[in-house]
């Protein structure tokens, strides 16, 4: 049987095992511990069945109110565990490639102690990040292109495993849309959280098709595609197209494939946008104002205004060294979240991070972002487009400092890309 079937069946029972099965958690947390032990699941099953522990909840029970959701922490000592005694991993790659990583902890470290308006809360999130952030580094690292093959089959299983399952939630609405009845949110637990996961896989596809047609590929895309529209999630639309858009223009072999192919793709797709100018123009601006307000900008400041306000006071109260790392922006609501539990919510993570890191972190922040990206400008393949438009999401969603849960899904991706620059340079070659 084929790997990539195997995988999407294997994928598929964990899937409906988290969804329906009580407890289902618990047992796939032991029995994952117990194969990864035994060398039978590679490192990065782990980041993927962490994570889909956070994207879906069980139907039969709340195992995040219930605090089953945070057994998938488990993972990461075990992870950990398993390379002591054995060859360990070289880190240190992390801060000479680049640099930027040693310049940012440290500033994280030395803000936390000196400017943070609690203490406590910021070292305590930032330890989270860090141990996270690692966990999230070593699981994806790859030496050779077999390794590298082996983990994105794994990936793509998974994509193609969520999107078969959601495809047959539309028979479920309470699963497939339950109390967020104005986006689909498939087999997940929110419809902008299913958008924000699937517009780096259907970029993905959209330049594979590019590169090399095949009708598989087109289905795939188009159901997913249908997938993002019905979310109505605008952060996802919108970090699909610039995604596929820069990462066309940044990778240069890239860009000299795909550009005659896409110039011909326009021309098409033009004529048909012509003839159904209208109702395409309509359902476009009723997929912006997803808030029933008559206007968009109104529709965005209803979902948003209230997150920026208190985000923009705080900027302007405290410009260069910001509020303190993962504060919420009303600083009265600390308390709050430690004894509730209850995540801080941000809409955009560039006022997220002047917010809390100011002008010095947020620069910090981004270069070494950059940075992690400029290593694999130059491969002839499409990953790029992975990081960018999950990267491009945070515009909407705050989520990059949120690795516990969709944060772990664009650092992965990140780091994803970071390796395989590094395997392209070593080759030089791809």
């Amino acid at each position: 049987m084929n790997i990539l079937i195997k995988e999407i069946i294997k994928w598929t029972i964990v899937m409906l095992l988290i969804l329906f099965i009580p407890y289902g958690s618990i047992f796939l947390i032991g029995i994952s511990i117990f194969l990864f032990f035994k060398n039978r699941i590679y490192n990065i099953e782990l980041i993927i069945l962490f994570f889909l522990l956070f994207l879906i909840q069980n139907t039969t029970s709340n195992d995040i109110g219930s605090g089953l959701n945070n057994l998938r922490f488990l993972l990461i000592p075990i992870s950990f565990l398993k390379t002591i005694g054995t060859k360990m991993f070289t880190y240190h790659r992390i801060f000479i490639k680049p640099m930027y990583f040693s310049a940012l902890l440290l500033f994280l470290i030395m803000h936390s102690i000196i400017f943070s308006y609690n203490l406590g809360n910021s070292l305590f999130e930032l330890l989270s990040f860090v141990i996270l952030f690692f966990f999230t580094f070593k699981n994806t690292y790859f030496e050779n292109i077999t390794e590298r093959d082996r983990i994105f089959t794994s990936i793509e299983a998974m994509y193609l495993a969520l999107l078969f399952l959601s495809l047959f939630s539309f028979a479920l609405p309470s699963i497939s849309y339950g109390e967020d009845t104005y986006g689909f949110r498939g087999i997940t637990n929110h419809p902008n959280a299913f958008g924000v996961v699937i517009a780096p896989y259907i970029g993905w596809k959209i330049l594979q098709l590019l590169l090399k047609f095949n009708k598989k590929d087109l289905f795939i895309t188009v159901v997913s595609f249908i997938f993002l529209i019905l979310t109505q999630s605008r952060t996802s639309l919108l970090a699909l197209i610039l995604g596929c858009i820069f990462a066309i223009l940044i990778n240069r072999k890239l860009r000299v494939v795909v550009l005659r192919k896409l110039i011909v793709f326009l021309v098409v797709s033009s004529a048909f946008i012509v003839v159904y100018l209208g109702s395409l123009s309509n359902y476009f601006i009723n997929f912006l104002d997803k808030s029933n307000t008559g206007s968009i900008t109104e529709s965005v400041l209803l979902s948003r205004g209230s997150l920026i306000d208190k985000q923009v006071l705080n900027i302007s109260n405290n410009p260069i060294f910001g509020i303190g790392f993962k504060n919420p922006s009303d600083l009265k609501k600390i308390d709050d979240i430690f004894s509730t539990g209850k995540a801080y919510e941000k809409g955009n993570m560039f006022l997220a991070s002047l917010e809390e890191l100011g002008i010095i972190g947020s620069v910090i922040l981004f270069l070494t972002i950059i940075a992690l990206l400029k290593l694999h400008q130059n491969s002839y393949n499409n990953l790029l487009v992975l990081p960018l438009i999950a990267l491009i999401t945070i515009m909407g969603e705050a989520t990059l400092f949120s690795i516990g849960g969709i944060g772990i899904l664009i650092w992965s991706f990140v780091f994803l890309s970071f390796h395989n620059g590094l395997l392209v340079e070593k080759m030089g070659k791809i």
